[in-house]
């Protein structure tokens, strides 16, 4: 893959044409240095402020030289000494005359290269070309200052490394690597310094995943709003929580009473950052139960047993209680997310508590199912089902990553490119301690904010290998547990404690061979909570592979 400046995410750049180009440049071989959108000035001397111009595209290679590219849009021809484009049903004049500002551009960066270097003589050779992204045919004659082979349609992308050799053909062995080395870092590269650290990146990244996750939420709404009972599956990144978020805000401010719950209790502060309106009960569902039932005068002693009293007593005093209030007494809207964690008995308790003609929504994704209550119960439950089956948190590298975890789904993406999933093999956990905090001193050493990370651990962290810490890495930041976790600093939590919750970067730590708390489930979990980047610390004879072999 070529080093592209600056190393955009290319579905950020508006021209569809330069989009285009700019992926397939990214495909060129790591010796390859591409530079999009270089900017220079028109005078050696730099004094004209209005004087800046701009190449497309620059293509740097150590041992042939550079070619500038200059990229346009739609249908274009040659004619009478004249560009022209097809535009209004009728071919046009140009503005600017293409093969003019690839040459202009292309002896620009010549003329700044020999005052850089003090050399007359740039060692290699130097061309221009024109692409036509848009175009697939090419016929008549090329102007004589064009060669054939520099001018490229949206066929001749498929192999770019190919017509960038045929435009030299032919090249020098003398020294190349002085010559690229000071084009690179002393003519080309300053100017594209635009994203210098990762917070930057995500940034971009966070801007293009909140359009998109609107977009997305008003398309499903729409296609389901006459269906008051819907059951939504959908695996992890699918906007769940959020489209059921957002059902609840609609139904009301239309004035209807709304319950939202779900088994996390972490989740619940989610539900009151983005949920929070006068007609809506955001809680956990346990939670819900006791208060209620304490509210109508029910009383408890200390359970014997805690499982048996949460599973089947308080479900079952609360379907009671509401069984025999009246239809005005009960909620218009009960949505339930993360679904796959309740009991059947629990639904028959939730669907006692809405009303007749009342809206019943649970969003679920078994992939997800920790706690081993499974779906069988909801795929018999007499409720519409709709599959949710865009990622609208992950980007496509994590993406990849979960696929092979997802039992007979496959789930698209709109997060182009990403950075990959990578890992990270220890002895022990002294050795696990020295790569995280190694990892975290690199990742915040390029601009990252402490407080965009998140480390999920197997263990609560009284087991893992951060026990005996508070604060981490070389700027000592603060370790805050989630309970905490509107303090600044790096997040420490469970992996199941923050299922249904979201951080743009994560660590899993803690991961070993046959672990119960490591079961592919928690390891689909974990790594899908990182929205842009997701790092695994891992013990030596853990494998991937066995995971993605041990579908759920």
């Amino acid at each position: 893959m070529a080093k592209m400046i600056p190393d955009l995410i290319p579905s950020t750049i508006e021209n569809a044409g330069e989009r285009y180009f700019y992926e397939k440049a990214r495909e060129l071989p790591e010796t390859y240095t591409v530079f999009y959108s270089y900017k220079y000035s028109i005078d050696d001397d730099r004094t004209d402020p209005y004087g800046l111009r701009e190449a497309d595209f620059v293509i740097v290679h150590p041992n042939y030289g550079f070619v500038v590219v200059e990229v346009k849009e739609g249908e274009v021809q040659y004619s009478n000494g004249i560009w022209q484009e097809f535009k209004g049903g009728t071919y046009q004049q140009l503005s600017k005359a293409p093969l003019k500002q690839a040459r202009d551009s292309m002896f620009a960066i010549l003329n700044r290269y020999r005052a850089v270097s003090h050399d007359h003589d740039f060692p290699l050779r130097f061309r221009y070309a024109l692409c036509f992204p848009d175009t697939t045919r090419k016929t008549g004659m090329t102007p004589e200052d064009l060669h054939e082979e520099s001018c490229w349609t949206s066929s001749d992308m498929e192999d770019l490394e190919g017509k960038v050799k045929a435009i030299f053909a032919t090249y020098d062995k003398r020294s190349p690597i002085d010559a690229t080395k000071q084009l690179i870092t002393k003519v080309l590269s300053p100017s594209f310094r635009m994203f210098s650290t990762l917070d930057d990146q995500l940034d971009i990244l966070t801007n293009q995943a909140a359009i998109i996750l609107t977009e997305e939420q008003e398309r499903i709404l729409e296609e389901t709003e006459e269906d008051h009972r819907k059951i939504f599956f959908g695996a992890a990144g699918t906007g769940k929580t959020f489209i059921g978020m957002k059902k609840a805000i609609d139904l009301a401010e239309q004035g209807k009473k709304v319950l939202l719950t779900c088994y996390n209790k972490h989740l619940v502060t989610v539900f009151n950052k983005y949920a929070s309106h006068k007609n809506i009960i955001g809680t956990n569902f346990h939670d819900f139960l006791t208060e209620t039932l304490k509210n109508n005068g029910y009383s408890f002693d200390e359970p014997s047993d805690f499982n048996e009293f949460y599973e089947e007593t308080l479900p079952n005093l609360m379907y009671d209680l509401f069984s025999l209030k009246e239809e005005n007494e009960k909620f218009d809207a009960i949505i339930v997310d993360e679904g796959q964690d309740f009991k059947e008995s629990w639904y028959l308790c939730l669907d006692e508590m809405v009303k007749k003609d009342g809206h019943f929504y649970i969003f679920a994704d078994r992939h997800q199912n920790l706690f081993g209550n499974g779906l069988d119960s909801l795929k018999d439950f007499q409720m519409s089902k709709h599959k949710l089956t865009i990622n609208l948190r992950n980007t496509q590298k994590i993406n990849e990553w979960c696929q092979p975890l997802i039992e007979n789904s496959k789930l698209r993406y709109r997060l182009t490119g990403g950075m990959p999933v990578e890992y990270f093999a220890w002895k022990d956990y002294q050795d696990e301690k020295r790569l995280v905090e190694k990892e975290l001193n690199k990742l915040i050493s390029k601009g990252l904010s402490p407080h965009k990370i998140t480390i999920l651990s197997t263990h609560r962290k009284e087991k893992s290998s951060l026990k005996d810490l508070n604060t981490i890495g070389s700027g000592q930041w603060p370790i805050v547990p989630l309970e905490q976790s509107n303090q600044y600093g790096i997040k420490f939590s469970t992996i199941r404690a923050f299922k249904g919750l979201e951080s743009d970067v994560v660590f899993i730590i803690g991961v070993k061979k046959n672990s119960p708390v490591c079961t592919p489930a928690d390891i689909y979990v974990g790594g899908t909570r990182a929205r842009f980047l997701l790092k695994i610390f891992h013990d030596e004879v853990w494998s991937m592979e066995d995971v993605g072999k041990r579908q759920f």
